[in-house]
């Protein structure tokens, strides 16, 4: 594999981080039109109203299925909308309460693409909250979700594909996020995660450092991480947390 990579912030120490490169990934603003398009469609509908499925709805929209899960990441970071899995399942009109809508307006607050050291430190401030939550109230479903995503991050590890890692590296995250009870908590994180996420980081690895290698690691804290959640065991998911995020809170 090359030395230099796309990755997320999510780098290992001895890597330089060229924050200067950060910049917004192009499908956003594609992302952000289509929630607005679905949300003046969900004001009509009553509470509880089936939208319809994410295929029809992505048909509808005329965007790439990436362009699309952004787009849903949006509306439930934002309370809009519901996603309710099997064959009735597909997205439905949200009920949101004034503590939802308030949490709304703070989420409307993007965050300077100069500064996202922002971004991340409040996502590792809210993240050992989100991980008590999931070690306190996830189901057997959502764990089987989390060990899903965690096949894919090995699955990309082997095949050296670091966007297929990295992408089901989030998606794990959002599942876990997703066992959280609290809507404005959740809300707040999840729109955090999404605008680290749709911005990229050029890492140029330090001679003799392989991602590769780093992605072994934070594959294998992954799987310790919803070995502690699937336990309930909330002490023993925030010691794994605390491993978690060392290479995020290390200078690079």
């Amino acid at each position: 594999m090359s030395s230099n990579a796309t990755t997320t912030l999510d780098a290992p120490q001895s890597a330089k981080v060229e924050l200067d490169r950060l910049e917004r990934v192009p499908t956003l603003s594609r992302a952000e039109a289509a929630a607005e398009e679905l949300s003046k469609l969900i004001r009509d509908l009553e509470p509880g109203a089936r939208i319809g499925s994410k295929d029809e709805l992505r048909e509808r929209l005329g965007v790439s299925l990436g362009t699309f899960n952004q787009t849903l990441r949006i509306l439930q970071a934002t309370g809009v909308v519901t996603v309710r899995r099997g064959p009735s399942g597909g997205l439905f009109a949200a009920a949101q309460s004034p503590m939802v809508q308030l949490g709304n307006a703070v989420l409307k607050l993007d965050i300077d693409g100069e500064s996202p050291t922002e971004a991340l430190r409040i996502r590792l401030a809210l993240e050992p909250l989100i991980i008590e939550d999931a070690a306190t109230h996830a189901t057997d479903a959502q764990v089987e979700q989390m060990r899903g995503e965690l096949a894919k991050m090995l699955e990309a590890y082997q095949s050296e594909d670091p966007l297929g890692f990295v992408r089901a590296n989030w998606r794990l995250h959002e599942i876990t996020a997703d066992a959280c009870p609290q809507p404005i908590l959740k809300s707040i994180y999840l729109s955090v995660l999404g605008l680290i996420e749709n911005r990229t980081v050029a890492i140029q690895a330090a001679s003799g450092v392989s991602l590769q290698a780093f992605h072994h690691d934070r594959y294998l804290v992954h799987v310790e991480l919803v070995d502690a959640i699937e336990q309930h065991d909330t002490e023993l998911a925030a010691k794994v947390l605390t491993r978690h995020n060392e290479p995020l809170t290390q200078p690079a």
